[in-house]
């Protein structure tokens, strides 16, 4: 019988261990600890699996289609990541003696990731306080990098489907944690971004005026909002709703692209580097095949190395992470696009 995990156990392996103790509480609804006894086929090469799998106790072997076995103890080094975390999975797992372990919901821990992620790229994005962009938030808007990426034919439409709210001081135009469904431009007035830091104390991001957009990180994720901004002072905020904000900016913005196309791109004389934006210790699994890795907080850090003339391809396990690091370098001002696994 399945029986529920605590924090602890979730927080001896990765990525849990890099998240904070709320956001692993997240996953403990979708999480399992399921027993099996020895000579257990615990999946299939070529099955596909809604979770991720990590071994809590005892020992299993993984056995490749030429039979090669590969054996994985508790508690060691390379127990600490999830086994086989492919879909459909590339090798078989087979139980050889007693063992527990933990099951937790593959788009439950995408979604978490992803919110935990974006977060701290916003951090990194917002550590210096935003300066007023003047009055004319359409002129802000379109001056943007991001903004002239977006074809000509859905300016006038974008604008169009903007609705005027006006805001006092003190409110909450949207909130940490909470579901997001809209996209905002500041009018006129103020407003602060804050973020619960690891220590549950809010931290002050930046100050943002007119002309600054926020609110986009959780509708292309799909996730929940990664801070709070509050009105500093009164003003008037123009307001995107979620279907036009993924009709009329994400997808002419987000292209995807597999693996044939980033070889028919390369062969045409394009440069392409994949850009893995997990976590170091996710990625680590997989470095041999030439891609870079810069998680998604850190791809601020990075603009200086990266290159105009360069196509960008982002991959992560999930979709999401990816999806949000092509979005937010295309933003940069960058050719991103998204990898799709064939």
């Amino acid at each position: 019988m399945d029986e529920k995990p605590n924090i602890e156990i979730l927080q001896q392996f990765i990525p849990m261990d890099s998240l904070s103790e709320s956001h692993v509480a997240e996953l403990l609804a979708d999480a399992a600890i399921q027993h099996f006894p020895a000579g257990k086929m615990i999946f299939k090469r070529g099955q596909s699996s809604k979770a991720c799998f990590y071994l809590v106790e005892g020992q299993i072997d993984l056995c490749d289609e030429n039979f090669n076995i590969s054996p994985i103890e508790a508690n060691t080094p390379a127990s600490q990541r999830a086994f086989d975390n492919y879909t459909p999975h590339k090798v078989s797992a087979v139980t050889t003696g007693d063992v527990q372990i933990l099951a937790i919901n593959r788009d439950r821990l995408d979604l978490v990731l992803t919110w935990d992620q974006a977060g701290n790229y916003l951090v990194e994005e917002l550590d210096e306080d935003v300066d007023s962009l003047g009055n004319d938030w359409m002129s802000s808007l379109l001056q943007s990098k991001l903004f002239q990426k977006v074809p000509p034919g859905n300016i006038q439409q974008l604008f169009v489907a903007f609705s005027e709210i006006s805001a006092v001081s003190k409110q909450e135009i949207i909130k940490e944690g909470e579901n997001g469904d809209d996209f905002f431009v500041i009018q006129s007035g103020t407003a602060i971004v804050r973020r619960q830091g690891k220590d549950k104390k809010p931290k002050i991001l930046a100050t943002l005026g007119p002309g600054s957009f926020f609110g986009e990180e959780a509708l292309i994720g799909d996730t929940v909002r990664n801070a709070t901004v509050e009105m500093s002072e009164p003003g008037l905020l123009m307001r995107l709703g979620k279907e036009d904000f993924k009709r009329l900016l994400q997808e002419p913005i987000l292209h995807y692209v597999t693996t044939k196309d980033i070889t028919d791109l390369r062969e045409s004389g394009d440069s392409v580097t994949i850009i893995d934006v997990r976590l170091a210790m996710e990625y680590s699994q997989e470095s041999g095949d030439g891609s870079k890795n810069i998680p998604l907080p850190e791809l601020r850090q990075h603009l200086h190395k990266l290159n105009e003339e360069t196509i960008y391809v982002t991959r992560c396990d999930g979709g999401r992470r990816s999806e949000l690091g092509a979005y937010l370098l295309n933003e940069l001002g960058l050719q991103a696009m998204v990898y799709k696994y064939d």
